[in-house]
């Protein structure tokens, strides 16, 4: 008889912890169901958010692009520039720096000054 009352409160024991799983994890299932309805309300929003930060950075490769090939464009047009400068402002100023080596060797046959010739190999620079 004993073993019968033993068994039967077992059984019983067995049953309430059972029940009190089941209570818990319905409480477990309504607040994980509660997060999910409120997760579903982000959603929609951080959806938005992807798709403004995606168009913003599309842009921002588009922008990024534009300005180089503008300072690529930039920088040979001056690169250009500089050299027609050069072509401009050096070529007249050879032209009158050979004029005037020119009067000056007159001036100096002309009195009778006579200097050493200079080898080729010191000329830096065309005169003409």
């Amino acid at each position: 008889m004993v073993a019968v009352i033993v068994t039967a409160l077992a059984f019983i024991v067995q049953a309430g912890a059972l029940v009190a799983i089941y209570l818990l994890s319905r409480r477990l299932a309504d607040n994980v169901n509660s997060l999910m309805a409120e997760s579903r309300r982000f959603v929609g929003p951080l959806e938005s958010i992807t798709g403004d930060l995606k168009a913003a950075s599309d842009d921002l490769a588009a922008v990024t692009k534009s300005a180089r090939e503008q300072v690529h464009r930039a920088e040979e047009a001056l690169n250009e520039t500089v050299g027609e400068a050069r072509k401009t402002v050096m070529r007249p100023l050879r032209q009158w720096s050979a004029v005037a080596r020119g009067v000056a060797e007159g001036v100096r046959t002309f009195f009778g000054k006579t200097r050493p010739p200079v080898p080729r190999e010191d000329y830096r620079y065309p005169t003409a």
